[in-house]
């Protein structure tokens, strides 16, 4: 891991996240500046590294700039659980005042880069800045919504339906992020997919590999990408609606749609 401090608040490493709090409220350059002067430290991480571990205490609050993790526990039989994933722009959690100890594990997959905040001082910024705090507790509302949508797709859906909910859900989200390709790719292995959805590997392939014989989908080393959005959405009955419903612009999307 290396690090680069002394941060200028207007560095690109903040545009994910201002990109994604623009999503949910119309940040000023203003609160863009006020939240520039909290940063600490720039990082950057290779695939495999660890930005947290389950139980470090900490007082920062880490923000994607680039790249993806996940966030993940290991079972005491040894199993991987990948809970979530973090991409651009994406945080993670404010730890209580009560307890700073990290409840999971954050491991990236691609080379990273993350910028970090004092939990302290960005709560007091929140406390006297509406605007700000507006954004942030709807894309909290967004990532509560996430996590109700992941326990429908692992409780009652079929191993099909499990695997392409969460390819669209990565799909959606990565098509959000500033300059993103028309097609988004999505940085995951059928191990990766198979940690966050309770399956094992050999099952991911099978469904992956019906999903490459009609042609929905692309295969590379390490990424994934849906070829006809359309067709995907409407046959696995992907809807993107609770990524876009605490938007400032929020209109119900549509099979076929990013939002």
């Amino acid at each position: 891991m290396a690090t680069v401090s002394n941060i200028h608040p207007t560095d690109e490493c903040l545009t994910a996240l201002l990109a994604r709090l623009r999503r949910f409220a119309p940040i000023s350059a203003s609160d863009a500046h006020q939240l520039g002067q909290l940063l600490v430290d720039r990082d950057r991480y290779s695939r495999g590294d660890l930005i947290l571990k389950l139980g470090d205490k900490t007082d920062k609050v880490y923000i994607l700039s680039e790249g993806w993790a996940a966030q993940e526990i290991i079972t005491e039989e040894g199993n991987t659980c990948i809970l979530g994933f973090l991409l651009p722009g994406d945080t993670t959690t404010f730890n209580s005042e009560l307890d700073s100890a990290s409840d999971v594990t954050v491991k990236c997959l691609t080379e990273v880069s993350v910028v970090t905040f004092r939990a302290n001082a960005v709560k007091a910024l929140l406390a006297e800045n509406a605007n700000l705090t507006h954004a942030f507790s709807r894309m909290k509302l967004t990532t509560e919504s996430m996590t109700r949508e992941l326990l429908v797709n692992l409780t009652a859906k079929p191993a099909d339906h499990k695997v392409a909910h969460l390819l669209g859900e990565l799909s959606a989200r990565s098509a959000q992020l500033p300059n993103s390709p028309h097609i988004p790719a999505i940085h995951l292995t059928q191990i990766e997919i198979g940690a966050a959805l309770g399956l094992s590997s050999v099952h991911v392939n099978r469904v992956i590999k019906r999903m490459r014989d009609e042609e929905l989908l692309e295969v590379h080393s390490g990424l994934i990408l849906i070829k006809k959005w359309d067709e995907f959405a409407t046959k696995f009955n992907f809807n993107d609606y609770y990524l876009t419903q605490h938007e400032v612009s929020f209109k119900k999307s549509i099979p076929g749609s990013f939002g």
